[in-house]
């Protein structure tokens, strides 16, 4: 009986991934696709691949396998055939892979709100900070326009700035779209709706609830103070370098503030900073004099006795 002896191993197979969907320019082995070729099957031969380090094996078929999302070091995934006769080849390694199938859309808020309220998206300075996954391509959007690409802080990794430019006052709904080293691509974040609001308001004019001098003169015997502003604004109020407080807004009539000051009787600079919704400032000043002291009793007496 005749038969053939073969002891020969067949030629190693090649294996590659079937695309380098990751953001590098380079070959980065980060993915979003797990698929991987596989080449050189010799006839009649089976292969098998492992993702343990060659701990255990699955059978392939056709001349592809798909790897589980994770990370993969070099070493981890190989593949080998086996002949007819049994001879098993060498052990081809894939080298490091990342397959990532998976992103999360940004998180997009205001740096700071510098509008008197934390919370209402007004302000005169759209600075965006973006959350999302480390690495990643952050572009952003006002409405359906692209306005360019967030950059990543290189000590704070996942956390993006975007400075918008030449951007005129008006409303605006930002968003964000991600690209991760791997490819994959997010649904936009949800929007954050901005006022832009770059206008100092007229500096507030500051005066006396009660002038009581004659002539509107400045001088009074009764130290509270009126500012007219732009409505909603937070007003300070200073003597000299010294702060007296801030401004009640009187609800009835947007715009007019007071404050009731507790000044001793002199010469008085008084200077009120108005801080607009949006953060803008400007300020005014006027000069009083106070006096609450009555004036001595005067004397009667006959002009002729």
């Amino acid at each position: 009986m005749a038969f053939a002896l073969d002891t020969t191993a067949p030629e190693a197979l090649t294996a590659a991934l079937v695309e380098d969907t990751g953001a590098s320019d380079e070959e980065d082995g980060i993915t979003s696709n797990g698929e991987v070729t596989v080449e050189g099957l010799q006839p009649d031969a089976v292969w098998e691949y492992s993702v343990d380090g060659g701990t255990t094996w699955q059978a392939g078929e056709g001349s592809a396998f798909t790897l589980a999302e994770g990370m993969y070091a070099d070493g981890d995934v190989q593949v080998r055939q086996t002949d007819a006769a049994g001879n098993v080849s060498d052990v081809t390694n894939l080298g490091p892979v990342t397959v990532d199938v998976t992103v999360e859309s940004p998180v997009v808020a205001l740096a700071t709100d510098v509008g008197t309220s934390d919370t209402d998206g007004l302000t005169n300075y759209a600075t965006l900070t973006i959350t999302a996954e480390a690495g990643a391509t952050v572009e952003v959007f006002n409405g359906d326009t692209s306005l360019g690409q967030a950059v990543e802080d290189a000590d704070n990794p996942g956390t993006f700035t975007f400075v918008p430019e030449d951007l005129p006052e008006g409303n605006y709904s930002f968003t964000a779209v991600t690209t991760d080293p791997a490819g994959n691509q997010s649904q936009p974040s949800d929007a954050l709706t901005v006022t832009l609001d770059t206008t100092v308001p007229n500096p507030p004019i500051v005066g006396l609830t009660n002038d009581t001098g004659p002539l509107l003169d400045g001088i009074t015997s009764d130290g509270t103070l009126v500012i007219r502003t732009e409505p909603g604004s937070v007003v300070d109020v200073f003597t000299d370098a010294a702060p007296l407080g801030q401004a009640t807004e009187d609800p009835a009539v947007p715009g007019r503030y007071t404050l009731e000051t507790d000044l001793e009787d002199g010469e008085y600079t008084i200077t009120a900073i108005a801080n607009d919704p949006a953060g803008n400032a400007s300020f005014g000043q006027t000069s009083i004099t106070l006096d609450t002291s009555a004036p001595d009793a005067p004397e009667l007496a006959l002009a002729n006795n």
